[in-house]
């Protein structure tokens, strides 16, 4: 009886964690004049973390690198679609990620972003100052004109 308790708890972790390791493709990188959005597999090893479920929910980290010049406020925003409607649901806000970006520098924003697997559409929009912007006053106030970009993902060219 012991034996048969122990080969079936076997049995049924194997199969559990089979299915909830997830093969990721090559990591789909989208490049701009000012920035490389990359999403690839979630990259924390936290056990608090929320983990992928098969079928219902898709995880993936989201890094950004600035390929532009010097940018200021640098604000993300992450949306999937909603299967069968035209609107979207925002997934993640990180405020200022930095107040100064410099060229050439990449950041994890999201270590493990959550996706409804039905989802299709994955957008992530990247708003951002500029130097030129930094010193612009209008009736005393600072007036930096706010620029914004956005990258598109389609989940099953994510998913292998």
């Amino acid at each position: 009886m012991y034996r048969k308790l122990l080969a079936c708890s076997i049995l049924c972790l194997s199969l559990m964690s089979w299915s909830i390791q997830t093969t990721y493709a090559a990591v789909p990188t989208l490049i701009s004049d000012h920035w490389s959005v990359s999403l690839d597999a979630p990259d924390s090893d936290n056990p608090n973390m929320s983990t992928p479920v098969p079928n219902k929910v898709n995880m993936y980290s989201l890094k950004l690198k600035n390929t532009g010049g010097q940018a200021y406020h640098v604000r993300v925003q992450a949306f999937r679609d909603e299967p069968g409607s035209h609107t979207q649901m925002q997934l993640a806000v990180n405020g200022i990620v930095a107040p100064v970006w410099e060229s050439g520098r990449e950041l994890t924003v999201h270590h493990n972003l959550p996706v409804l697997a039905k989802a299709n559409d994955i957008e992530v929009v990247v708003y951002w100052e500029t130097a030129e912007d930094q010193d612009k006053i209008v009736h005393g106030k600072k007036a930096a004109r706010t620029w914004k970009q956005s990258f598109h993902f389609k989940q099953k060219a994510l998913r292998r």
